[in-house]
Order: structure tokens, then sequence, then C-alpha cells
């Protein structure tokens, strides 16, 4: 075979001493020629052709076809068959069986045709030539992939249309009979795919704008193999919503999780990732309990309880994630995450100190921080008393609001109770931090102050005088002139500011107006002076 490619011409050489004949020579020719016979993939809907191919042959010979019962199909069988013997020229031909529509129904996928002949030139010494090939038979078939997805996110559904053996003729995507195209170009993106192996996968991409509800599409289709112009298939897009929201919670008791599903077409398990993306198991109840929730009418919660013991390892800052996936549509519906932050708050009471003065009504505070609800319980007391049996009329508690994770409750003392330094102790029960009764002592401290009216002279200098007395540590006093301006100690023609000493909780500040400013001033004028609390200065108001 690797020599004999190509048309020869051998000569064998005899000797006969017998006939007295030394190295006769005789030509011998040997010709070849090639058939080709391919196996061929075929719709059922249309008559279809089987060509043999022959080249190189010496002279035109006729092709006999047999079918695959082995039989030799005959020319006059033109019900199921059309045998054309081709055209020979230059030592080339084609011959071609042409199988009817109407056979398709007694052939099987996978039967074998065949081709034969044999040399016109030398057909008593050439032998038969015998070629097969297999026809496999196609079905037409279209799949739509089906789809569950997030309400308003993008999806992208498909018809995969199997069985041809060309691009498809034409492909259209409707919603209601209408060709998406003119609803919103925006909106619908169309592919109609490219063909391969026998198939070709339309898709139509969905955007989250108007994947809200769930809705039917329809693929149109047009296959000239198959004579048909508009087969049509529906193609669903369901789709759902998943809610899980970021919480903070206090470490002092067990905190629940929610995923909440709803527009779910049929039940799907939870499952619940930790901060570390690994799944947690039912199993693991030391530090976990999951709870699937109950399904009706497509919604469910799927609860995920982290026991104290956990949250108290857990970072200050954690993700958990709860995914799910369609069960009526799991092949090609994708799985659906959520994930949410979890912030760990610790208790904390912020104690509002403030020094004020004396016998005026006052109003101090707790601020409690880290907690995720309303407080259990509040009580104020004074000298371990609960306020509200010394005087009802001198003191007024608020337990306040719970907001933003803190919540700030208040005492208002009234002038009357408030004579002297005071320490009163705010005292909180809060149970999702198991903190009962926290003691939390808050200083109210009081100092007096006294600037008496003045009646003067204009020929000499005069001392205006503030005297503070009991002030738990010294503060600046400031001078205001009558025109209600800051008095600066640069301003010495006019004023001279002297501090004074601070001893003991006391000192005196002294104003000195000097003679040549009365000519500016009107009797009945108002001077000021005004100072607030060193030791509070942020929550002590100004006197």
């Amino acid at each position: 075979a690797a020599a004999n490619t190509a048309d020869s011409t051998f000569t064998c050489v005899i000797t006969s001493n017998e006939h007295q004949e030394t190295n006769k020579a005789t030509s011998v020719k040997l010709n070849v020629f090639a058939v080709a016979l391919e196996d061929k993939v075929a719709t059922t809907a249309t008559d279809q052709n089987i060509i043999c191919t022959i080249s190189g042959i010496s002279q035109n010979t006729p092709v006999t076809w047999i079918g695959p019962d082995n039989n030799e199909i005959s020319g006059t069988d033109t019900n199921n068959y059309v045998i054309d013997q081709g055209t020979y020229i230059f030592g080339s031909k084609a011959s071609t069986l042409t199988i009817k529509t109407a056979k398709f129904a007694s052939l099987s996928s996978g039967d074998v045709f065949k081709c034969k002949l044999k040399s016109a030139r030398y057909p008593s010494d050439s032998p038969e030539v015998v070629k097969g090939m297999t026809l496999t038979l196609l079905s037409l078939d279209i799949e739509p992939t089906n789809k569950e997805v997030e309400t308003g996110t993008d999806a992208t559904v498909s018809c995969v249309i199997s069985g041809i053996t060309q691009q498809l003729d034409a492909v259209v995507w409707r919603k209601d009979g209408t060709d998406v195209t003119s609803l919103s170009g925006s909106n619908y993106v169309v592919s109609a795919g490219t063909y391969g192996s026998n198939s070709q996968t339309t898709t139509l991409t969905v955007k989250a704008a108007v994947n809200t509800a769930d809705s039917t599409y329809t693929c149109f289709i047009a296959s000239s193999e198959w004579l048909i112009t508009n087969r049509q298939t529906n193609v669903l897009v369901n789709v759902f919503a998943v809610e899980l929201e970021d919480r903070s919670v206090a470490i002092g008791v067990d905190q629940s999780l929610t995923c909440t599903i709803s527009g779910l077409s049929q039940d799907t398990p939870v499952t619940w990732i930790d901060p570390d993306n690994n799944e947690i198991s039912n199993s693991d109840t030391n530090n976990y309990v999951i709870d699937q929730g109950t399904f009706i009418f497509g919604s469910k919660a799927s609860t995920l309880t982290i026991k104290q013991s956990k949250l108290e390892n857990l970072p200050s800052s954690s993700i958990f994630t709860c995914k799910l996936k369609s069960a009526l549509y799991p092949t090609y519906s994708p799985e659906v995450v959520k994930e949410m932050t979890l912030t760990l708050i610790g208790l904390s009471v912020q104690p509002v100190n403030k020094e004020v003065l004396t016998a005026t009504d006052a109003t101090i505070s707790c601020v409690i921080s880290g907690i995720t609800q309303q407080l259990d319980d509040v009580v104020w007391r004074k000298d371990g008393t609960d306020v509200t049996f010394l005087s009802g009329s001198n003191y007024v508690v608020s337990a306040g609001t719970y907001g933003s994770n803190s919540q700030t409750t208040t005492l208002g003392v009234k002038a009357a109770a408030n004579t002297a330094d005071s320490t009163y102790t705010c005292v909180i029960t809060s149970n999702e931090s198991q903190e009962i009764n926290k003691p939390t002592i808050v200083t109210l401290n009081v100092f007096s102050v006294s600037l008496d009216d003045k009646v003067i002279t204009t020929a000499t200098d005069q001392d205006l005088i503030c005297t503070i007395s009991g002030l738990s540590k010294s503060s600046p006093v400031t001078w205001i002139d009558p025109d209600n301006n800051e008095i600066s100690d640069t301003d010495t023609n006019n004023y001279v500011v002297d501090q004074g000493t601070y001893i003991f909780g006391s000192k005196a500040s002294t104003l000195t107006i000097k003679t040549a400013k009365f000519a500016s001033l009107s009797s009945e004028d108002v001077f000021k002076c005004r100072l607030k609390s060193a030791l509070y200065p942020t929550n002590s108001p100004d006197v």
C-alpha cells in the first residue's frame, strides 16, 4: 500500500533457455483510483444526499449503492431513493444517492450505506472497491433553561436547539407576544447564538430593572432544514427576594440572625456560612442552632442562633452569609448569596458629671451604649436611697428611650435640693448584657458667684469684684462690658482685669474701670462676670 499511490507500469523480465528467450520483457500496468464516502449527520424533514466521490479512474464505471439491509438499491425504487451516477470528467465523478424523506421512517440512526464499483478498463482482473458510511439521523429538540433568580438582578435564559446541521434561519424572543427588543432595548439583550456540533443556543438577558416579577418569555425559531418557520418554546424566569440585615448585638446572651425569603416557588434549604467561610453544621450545637423555618405560600425565615459562648470568641466585626438555590429549577438557577455584618458591642455607661451654680436646677445623666434594646430597669439613688423616695418634687427621673444602640437616662435636681456637692448613682439593668443593677456614680458639684451692684463716682478708677466660692478647680473669669463684648486684658487704657488667687475653692476676680472710660459709660450700665467649671467643662453650663 505504501508504494501503491499512483498509476504505474511494471515490467516482468524472463529467461527461458528451452525457448531460447533471454531477458524477455513484458509490461504490466497497475492503475489506482480513489473513492471517498463520508459519514453523515442528517435531519429527517427533507431529502438527504450521500455522495460517493471517485477520482483517478481510467474509464467511467457505474456505481452500485447498497442499503442498510445489505441489498443493492434499485434505480427504480424512486419512492425511497434516487440514484445519480454523476458525470465522468477526466477520471473523476460523483455518484449521489438521495434518500427520500418518506424512507426515514424505516431507517435507524447508525445505519450503514455503501457504494461499490469495479474498474471498467480491467474488469476481469480488478477487484471490487467497497466504501461504507454511517448515517446518523437527528431529531429536533428545543430545551428551555428555566430559572429562578433573585429579584432585581440580571438573568440570562436560553433555548438550546439540538438536531440541526446548520445555523438557524431566524431567532426572535417575545414577551406576551411582543418582540422584547421592541419593549426596551436597554432592558433586554438577545443573542441568536452560533451553530456548532449540531446545536445552537440562543439567549435572552433580562436586566435587573425589569426582572422584578415571575415572567414567561418565548423563543421563536425558524429552520429551513426542518421546514419550520415559527417554532415556539416558553422559558420561565421566576424571581424571589432574600433579606439578611446587618446587626449590632450584645455578647451577653444568645443572638439570632434571620434570612428572610419571599416569592420562592418551592421550599429549599438555606445554608449558613461562618466568618471563616465554612458551612455551619447542624451538629455544631455548642456554637450554633439552625432553624430552617416553615415554608408557607412562597415565604420562609431561616434563623441562625449564635450561642453566647461563641459570640465571646468572634471578632468585633464578623460577616455571616446565608445562601440558597431554587429547588424548582436547580440545574440552571444560580445560588443566591446574602452577606451581613455582625457588629459585637459591649455595654458601656458614661456618667455626665457637672459643676453648676448653687441653688439652681441641674440635670445630670448616664449615657448607656452597647445595647440593642431598651434597658430593662433604671433607678437613680443618692446615698443608697432611690431619689424618688427622698422628695418627689425635688427630683425628676427619666429612664430615657432606646435608639441607635444607646439610651440616656437623666436625673433632674431642683434648685432647692442642689445646694451642696453631691454624688448620685444611676443603677441600670440590661438582661441582654447580663448586667443586673449595674451602678455608675455621677457627681454634681455646686459653687457660688456674687457680683454686687455698685454706686460710684467718676473722678477715680473703680473696682468691680466677682467673688467665687466652692469651686472645685480654678477657672478663669471673663468680664463682659455693657455692649456685651468680652473685655480684653490688653485694653489697659480702659480696664485692668485681675483674675485673683484661687485658694481652697475661692477666688475674687477684679475688674478695674479706668477714669478715662467713664466718659463713654452711662449710669445703669450692666457689667457681667462669667465662668465655667474647669473640672467638668464639657458638660457644665456657663455661670
